[in-house]
């Protein structure tokens, strides 16, 4: 395609249909051009992916252009002048706008300028075509309008597609390029992390919204000035430092307080590497920065805590130790050394089994197994420990479960108050409990005794002497002289009723005193005797439900389970309101079981719980003194029910 007929000639003479042609090459002569719809039409897209926007004011030449464009499968528009090839750029957004220099209205070197100039087009490529400005100035002017490339005319019509793919090819890599700078603009700008870029003398080339949004600054305040401006002054030495070991090479991590626009500061942590130019060399520092206030604070409200923890550990009147999960001491303090006798070295060699008295041990250990696989997170415990000279001293132990942040068992935390002096206190309490209850017993058993004895000799002395007294009046009756026999009979019949009234009072009193028939016949016959009696004395019904009568104690208890059983029905007589009483004795688990209930009002709790409530407090005692109980409750609906358990021998 040397010779003229195979290339495109312009001869820039905007008005004259026939001065501007051109020929096709040899393949394509055939074709021919098609006609161009008037004046300022356009073509639409076709089906091709890539648009070419033609714009000359020669109709004629803007058809062969556009056929010769969609052979090599592009889609064309057309304009014809300028100023409308700027609005068809603006609307149709074309990969690439050839167009004419010397055009009317609006030449292409300033539709060039408009391109340029408009954000939505401006990084359209523009192929300026020209065969009257060839000179080299015409060139510049054209370049400097943002024109991608200059095509002298006449040229080969290869030479323009070869021109049109490589501006085309460059303007998919700049697309590329500028939606690779987009994504990771954007990265960089909605990062949680800030990113702070800066030369090697520290002053800032570049942040990103995040360390404005944590100085509490904008963008502009920042980049430009040095980045020692911002660092927390008690931090400056330490990040001149850093800068340093940048410029020797060594990179990592840091921390600095950075001091914000309203003067508070806050902690971040960077992560440094090197900021190199296009030649690959290090020209500065890229660090990534966080926000690590939040953390660094509760790190010193947990090493704050820590503190106070050890120095309440420390200094704290009560022993404490931490435990591994194996038992051993990891940590002991003062108190816990005085307590046992044992240096701080001595007791971190022990584990705790090791201090406990041996009849604890597997008391301590099976809650201590539960607590260190997290089954439980607190246990309390009283125990015994084994001092280093080898006394036992008594504590009371609570041991609490440590945790990891991943709720892992870490450690047990014990702590022991001694209470060697308070369990000394109670042994004597207890002593002397059971001398009283001792004395209590020796007591009643000697009243029992004693009225055993008055009962005795009241019946067979008082009771013998009224019994000879009364023979004697009546040896009298039968010798008195006859005149005087009816008066005297009569003084004679008074006295014999007033003897046998008081023989029959003295063998009341013996019976209360002590009933002969709960010697003789033994307790069941003592208290069904006892219910009869009571029911005819107060007309409330008693009725014995069952009663075991081999029931084997021994006199001393049988004597308690009676006088309890008549307390009982005093009680019922004074304050029950009842109408029925219902008696049960029995063998049970080793015990005699005697159980009374009534249908009376019921007992109130603050009655059960009376202190001044003597009769009930004596009832107790005398089962105590045998090692039995008695359970007071209200019945099922109304009324009162006492069981008494005495051990039976």
């Amino acid at each position: 395609m040397t010779s003229s007929s195979n290339k495109i000639q312009d001869e820039n003479c905007p008005h004259s249909s026939t001065a501007k042609s051109f020929s096709l090459p040899s393949a394509n002569r055939n074709a021919g051009p098609g006609p161009v719809a008037g004046g300022g039409a356009r073509g639409a897209r076709g089906k091709t992916d890539i648009s070419v926007l033609v714009v000359n004011d020669v109709p004629d030449l803007v058809a062969l252009m556009k056929e010769l464009l969609q052979q090599s499968g592009y889609d064309v528009l057309t304009a014809f002048d300028g100023q409308e090839g700027f609005e068809v750029a603006r609307a149709e957004h074309p990969d690439l706008v050839i167009s004419d220099v010397a055009m009317p209205r609006l030449d292409g070197i300033e539709m060039c300028r408009l391109i340029r100039a408009h954000p939505e087009v401006r990084t359209i490529p523009v192929l300026l075509v020209s065969a009257k400005r060839r000179d080299s100035a015409s060139v510049i002017e054209g370049l400097k309008a943002g024109a991608d490339d200059y095509l002298e005319s006449p040229y080969d019509p290869m030479r323009l597609i070869t021109r049109v793919a490589q501006l085309i090819e460059r303007k998919r890599a700049d697309d590329a390029l500028r939606a690779n700078e987009a994504k990771y603009r954007q990265i960089i700008e909605t990062a949680n992390e800030g990113i702070w870029m800066v030369d090697m003398e520290g002053e800032t080339l570049f942040v990103n919204q995040r360390v404005a949004e944590m100085l509490g600054t904008t963008v502009e305040e920042i980049v430009g000035r040095s980045a020692f401006q911002f660092v927390f002054e008690e931090d400056l030495g330490k990040a001149y430092r850093r800068l340093e070991e940048r410029r020797r090479g060594v990179f990592g991590q840091s921390e600095f307080r950075i001091r914000r626009k309203d003067g508070t500061s806050i902690y971040t942590l960077s992560n440094t590497s090197p900021l190199k130019n296009e030649a690959g060399e290090v020209i500065g520092v890229l660090a990534m920065f966080s926000d690590i206030t939040e953390r660094e604070r509760a790190e010193e409200d947990l090493r704050e805590s820590e503190e106070r923890f050890r120095s309440i550990f420390e200094a704290g009147p009560m022993g404490m130790a931490v435990v591994s999960l194996d038992a051993r001491f990891i940590q002991v303090n003062r108190a816990f050394c005085e307590l046992l006798g044992y240096t701080e070295p001595e007791s971190l060699s022990l584990t705790f089994p090791e201090i406990t008295h041996p009849e604890d041990v597997n008391a301590d250990i099976r809650q201590a197994e539960r607590l260190f696989k997290g089954e439980i997170d607190k246990y309390h415990l009283e125990k015994r420990f084994v001092t280093k000279n080898g006394e036992t001293v008594w504590a009371n132990l609570t041991a609490t479960l440590i945790r990891d942040r991943e709720g892992r068992p870490m450690y047990g935390l014990g702590m022991i108050e001694d209470i060697t002096e308070r369990k000394r206190v109670e042994e004597r309490l207890k002593s002397s409990n059971e001398e009283l209850r001792a004395l209590s017993a020796r007591l009643q058993l000697v009243r029992e005794e004693e009225s055993l004895r008055i009962a005795r000799e009241i019946h067979d002395e008082l009771g013998g002497a009224l019994t000879g007294l009364k023979m004697d009046l009546s040896w009298l009756d039968k010798r008195l002289s006859e005149p005087a026999k009816e008066m005297k009979q009569q003084k004679m019949q008074a006295m014999l009723e007033l003897i046998d009234e008081t023989i029959k009072k003295v063998r009341n009193i013996a019976t209360e005193l002590r009933p002969a028939i709960l010697d003789d016949l033994g307790l069941a016959a003592a208290i069904e005797w006892q219910a009869r009696e009571f029911q005819n004395r107060t007309e409330i019904e008693c009725r014995v439900i069952s009663l075991h009568e081999d029931v084997t104690i021994s006199s001393e208890k049988a004597t308690a389970v009676f006088r309890i059983f008549q307390e009982l029905l005093t009680n019922v007589a004074r304050h029950a309101e009842a109408t029925l009483v219902e008696i049960r004795m029995e063998k049970q688990n080793g015990d005699v079981i005697l159980e009374v209930s009534d249908n009376g009002r019921g007992i109130k709790e603050s009655e059960m719980s009376n202190t001044k409530s003597l009769g009930l407090l004596g009832m107790r005692e005398r089962a105590l003194v045998f090692g039995g109980q008695v359970h007071i409750a209200r019945a099922e609906g109304k009324g009162t029910r006492v069981t008494i358990s005495i051990p039976h021998d």
